[in-house]
């Protein structure tokens, strides 16, 4: 029952962050245009194909992992945690990527929005860790662990490799027209895959490989943010390959698409061995004496 009252506030958390993720889309050039951002066309053509992914995936997977929240459901820890990790890593470029001094625009008018987002999706995140580390989860399948491990592998070494290939672009030649349109993005997407998205997936995959108990918790909250991310990369690189952008990449598009799909499907097999019966919520007393 303690446990109960300490984390009843929370459950409001995960519905006020897909109705916030939502609202961004809505709000965004997707459809209302109410949203400005100080970046050059190009880039705000691959905003709105991100913006798809977040109004009919992230957005609806924050909703569910609400509405489970009621339930109390392990599963929805593990339908939250993806959405959480995506709403910090999109709405802090959202915030840092414009380029103020140089393009048109109304985006810091919205700064309160995506802070909130940005916040929201932190404690979706704790919260949802919270659960994952004090459940006794199930185990994974070795076919299903290497297969998320590899997948961990490939797709951090893939992206690891065409980022460091376009940094060397920039630094032997200035870069392309579109790295000199909208710098802030180039070197934000970067510092966030090298230094914090690609680290996590390699380290993750690593303890999986080594079946270590703490991989699979972290593998649910990994799997759901690179699903969202590989779909929101697909969906900037069809929107780009639409528009005749000189930039487009059939091979980043194939390669996403591909990445995306797999993703969702070691996502639904993840989601499929998790018990679906009813569980307590655990106490701040019993996550702290089950470290992670």
């Amino acid at each position: 029952m303690g446990a109960d009252r300490e984390l009843r506030w929370f459950r409001a958390v995960p519905l006020l962050l897909g109705l916030g993720v939502a609202a961004a889309a809505v709000l965004g050039p997707l459809l209302l245009d109410q949203i400005r951002y100080r970046n050059s066309a190009g880039a705000i053509a691959q905003l709105e194909g991100g913006e798809i992914v977040s109004l009919v995936v992230a957005a609806p997977l924050a909703l569910a992992s609400a509405a489970l929240w009621r339930r109390r459901r392990l599963l929805a820890a593990a339908f939250g945690i993806g959405p959480g990790l995506y709403a910090v890593y999109m709405y802090t470029q959202y915030v840092l990527a414009g380029q103020y001094d140089r393009y048109a625009g109304n985006v810091e008018q919205f700064f309160p929005l995506f802070l909130a987002l940005i916040i929201l999706g932190w404690a979706t995140v704790i919260g949802s860790w919270r659960i994952l580390r004090a459940a006794p989860l199930p185990v994974l399948p070795a076919a299903l662990r290497y297969t998320l491990a590899g997948w961990l592998v490939a797709l951090g070494l893939l992206f690891a490799a065409a980022w460091a290939g376009t940094i060397a672009d920039v630094l032997r030649t200035g870069g392309t027209p579109a790295y000199r349109s909208d710098p802030n993005l180039f070197w934000l997407v970067r510092v966030m895959d090298l230094g914090f998205v690609i680290p996590a997936g390699l380290i993750t995959a690593f303890g999986l490989l080594r079946r270590a108990t703490w991989s699979t918790r972290v593998g649910y909250g990994l799997v759901g943010l690179q699903t969202l991310l590989s779909g929101a990369v697909a969906g900037m690189a069809v929107m780009m390959a639409a528009r005749h952008d000189p930039e487009a990449s059939r091979g980043l598009m194939v390669a996403s698409l591909v990445s995306a799909a797999a993703f969702a499907a070691i996502f639904v097999a993840m989601l499929r061995i998790i018990p679906p019966a009813p569980g307590a919520i655990p106490s701040p007393r019993a996550t702290a004496a089950n470290p992670p």
